[in-house]
């Protein structure tokens, strides 16, 4: 296993939370967070290069740190909710939403 130098935190932090904010948002930023870290601990355990961690860092702060990209977000899980609320409820009437343009 490579890296080290700051413990693993990153697997420390994804067993710990990833999957667990109770936060469909806090989950994914967990997740992407975790990337960062990896490589960040890679990169000064002399496994990868500084250009991987700046790379992964570069993606994470335009995608965390762009108010517009968070509105596009936010909807997303907006609009997966309630196509699953969708589907749960007509299950509910033996009918599935598939094939129709309604979901």
């Amino acid at each position: 296993m490579s890296g080290g130098s700051y413990n693993y935190i990153y697997m420390q932090l994804s067993e710990e939370c990833g999957g667990n904010m109770y936060d469909p948002e806090m989950d994914e930023l967990i997740k992407d967070l975790c990337k960062v870290l990896h490589d960040l601990e890679w990169w000064q355990s002399g496994d990868s290069s500084e250009s991987t961690y700046r790379t992964t860092l570069s993606a994470f702060k335009k995608k965390w740190l762009n108010s517009s990209e968070r509105d596009k977000r936010l909807k997303g899980y907006i609009d997966e909710q309630m196509s699953l609320v969708k589907r749960q409820l007509y299950n509910l009437i033996g009918e599935t939403t598939e094939g129709t343009n309604n979901e």
